[in-house]
């Protein structure tokens, strides 16, 4: 086996980069996090679940870069270790997560009108 793999994908998000960290860190599951609240980062060790019936090891780290004031660059970073050859590829989880997060402006843009719509009403 190759030992511990890395996997790196950059994602520009239309929401500010605090924003996009602590929408990411709300996020439930069987990991354990740590967030860098000063270096805009978190990151997250599987500790149990369908990921580990494939993986050794499977860490993934978020650091977010701002743009601008509407903008930031989302960089994922996978850090995995097989349990045997016969694995596939990352993509499954990379792609679900980068998808996630290309979304994330989109989806609180519209969560944020709705909230103002039912305010006024």
């Amino acid at each position: 086996m190759a030992g511990v793999q890395t996997l790196k994908q950059k994602i520009q998000v239309n929401m500010k980069a605090d924003r996009v960290v602590n929408t990411i860190k709300k996020k439930e599951g069987s990991f354990n996090d740590k967030t860098m609240e000063r270096t805009k980062s978190v990151s997250f060790l599987a500790l149990e679940g369908d990921v580990l019936k494939q993986y050794k090891s499977y860490k993934v780290t978020l650091n977010v870069v701002p743009k601008d004031d509407r903008v930031c660059i989302a960089k994922w970073t996978w850090e995995y270790e097989k349990l045997n050859d016969d694995v596939p590829p990352l993509t499954k989880y990379s792609l679900q997560i980068t998808r996630a997060t290309s979304r994330l402006g989109y989806y609180h843009e519209n969560m944020s009108s709705m909230s103002r719509s039912f305010l006024v009403i």
